[in-house]
């Protein structure tokens, strides 16, 4: 036994119990952050199907619009989509995260190429949406995002002008 054999007994349980209690709190951590996407995703597809709902409804009094001009043919089609989009509606109001990964999974088993290719559609317009919004802050520290520029202290202008700086109907600070 070495010179420090209990005191070396006493670090290994003080380091177990504080591995325990990291794993712990990581998992209460993990299920706290899994139950906060469930209700964000419940809340949003709520407010989606009541939306999709809402555009069906429209499409119903255009049906009803175009039969009323005797345009039957085109308002069964519109009929057809109005019927499609309130199923999407009640699914969307009606389900919760639990239910969509479900049924994304029993998708995924039986169309995986597809499931994979819509994968990496999502990738592709995430890397997209990343590129454009970080050439938008890179725009915006240098004054130029959305259209609008610095301007430059009165009378510095940058442009051998003097006055106003180039671009800007703004006054300098005290000129109206």
């Amino acid at each position: 036994m070495s010179q420090f054999g209990e005191n070396d007994e006493g670090v290994r349980a003080t380091a177990t119990q504080a591995i325990s209690d990291a794993t712990d709190k990581a998992q209460q951590t993990g299920q706290q952050a899994a139950e906060r996407v469930r209700e964000q995703v419940d809340g949003r597809s709520t407010t989606a199907g009541e939306q999709v709902s809402s555009i069906a409804d429209v499409a119903r009094r255009m049906g009803d619009e175009l039969r009323g001009e005797s345009k039957d043919r085109e308002a069964k089609l519109v009929d057809g989509a109005a019927d499609r989009m309130e199923r999407l509606g009640g699914y969307l109001r009606d389900g919760d995260a639990d239910r969509f990964l479900a049924d994304v999974e029993d998708f995924g088993r039986r169309q995986p190429m597809a499931l994979a290719a819509g994968g990496v559609v999502v990738g592709l317009l995430a890397a997209r949406f990343l590129k454009a919004s970080s050439s938008r802050r890179d725009n915006d520290s240098s004054g130029e995002y959305r259209g609008q520029r610095q301007l430059a202290p009165y009378g510095q202008t940058g442009n051998g002008m003097s006055g106003y700086a180039s671009g800007s109907s703004e006054y300098p600070a005290g000129q109206a």
